[in-house]
C-alpha cells in the first residue's frame, strides 16, 4: 500500500543524523554550520520523529510576487492628470460658483425693553451675555445661545417684529449691484455697523435681510466683557 506525503514510515526511513562541518575562514575565528545530509531529509518533530519532508521555499508566494509588480512608486502621477483638460469626475468643483454669503453672524432682534429681553435670553433660556453697550438712549446687547452659529443682538431701537438676519459677505458693492441688475432694490443707503458697512434688502415675501462687510474684525473682542450702566437720564 502506498504511503502519503506525510507518512510516518516514510519520514522515519528518510531521517538521517545531522552532520556538523567546520568551515575555515580568514583570521582565528571559525564558524560552525549545521546542515542536513540529504535534501529529502525531514526535520524531526515532537511525535516520535515523524514529520514531513522539507521543501525548499521560494521567497514569496505567487500572489505576493504579482502584487509587488503593481506597487506604485512615490511621485508617480497618472498621465491623465498631467495633460489635457480635467474631466468632471477628476474635478467635480470645476465651474461651481461660490455662495454669495460667507456666514450668518448675527440675529438682530428687537428689544424695546432691553433689561426684559436680556432676562429672557440670558436667564430664562440660559444664554451667555457677552456685552451690553449704550450710545445715548440706544442699547445693544449680545447673547450667545449656542457654541456655534450666530450671536443674538438685542437692540431697543428696532420696532417689534422687525428682526434681521445679518450675513457676512465678501463685497457689499457686489451684492448690491447683483440685486439691482436683476430688478431688486435695497432699502436706503448703506449704513455703518461697528464691524463694517451694512445693507438691508427684502425678499419677495418681505422678509428683511442684512449683509455686511467685515472690515473691523476686532470689534467683537473689544466689546466682550463690557457692561454699561444706565445713567440718570435713562431712569
Amino acid at each position: 500500500m502506498g504511503t502519503g506525503w506525510c507518512s510516518s514510515t516514510t519520514a522515519r526511513d528518510s531521517v538521517r543524523s545531522p552532520r556538523w562541518s567546520t568551515n575555515s575562514g580568514s583570521g582565528a575565528g571559525r564558524s560552525r554550520r549545521r546542515r542536513w545530509g540529504s535534501s529529502s531529509a525531514t526535520r524531526p518533530t515532537g511525535n516520535g520523529g515523524a514529520g514531513c519532508p522539507t521543501r525548499r521555499r521560494r521567497s514569496g508566494t505567487r500572489s505576493s510576487r504579482r502584487f509587488r509588480t503593481l506597487v506604485i512608486s512615490p511621485g508617480w502621477t497618472s498621465p491623465r492628470t498631467t495633460s489635457g483638460p480635467p474631466s468632471e469626475l477628476e474635478n467635480p468643483d470645476a465651474g461651481v460658483r461660490p455662495p454669495p454669503f460667507e456666514s450668518l453672524d448675527y440675529l438682530y432682534l428687537p428689544a424695546p425693553e432691553i433689561e426684559t429681553a436680556i432676562s429672557f435670553y440670558a436667564d430664562a433660556l440660559g444664554g451667555e451675555l457677552l456685552w451690553k453697550i449704550r450710545d445715548g438712549r440706544t442699547w445693544v446687547a449680545a447673547v450667545r445661545l449656542a457654541e456655534t452659529g450666530p450671536v443674538a443682538l438685542l437692540a431697543n431701537h428696532l420696532p417689534p417684529g422687525d428682526g434681521l438676519l445679518v450675513y457676512r459677505v465678501r463685497s457689499l458693492a457686489e451684492i448690491r449691484t447683483r440685486l439691482e441688475d436683476r430688478g431688486w432694490s435695497v432699502e436706503g443707503e448703506p449704513f455703518e455697523l461697528p464691524q463694517g458697512p451694512c445693507l438691508v434688502f427684502r425678499d419677495p415675501a418681505r422678509q428683511r435681510f442684512a449683509v455686511y462687510e467685515r472690515v473691523r474684525p476686532g470689534v467683537d473682542d473689544h466689546f466682550r466683557g463690557r457692561f454699561d450702566e444706565p445713567d440718570k437720564s435713562d431712569r
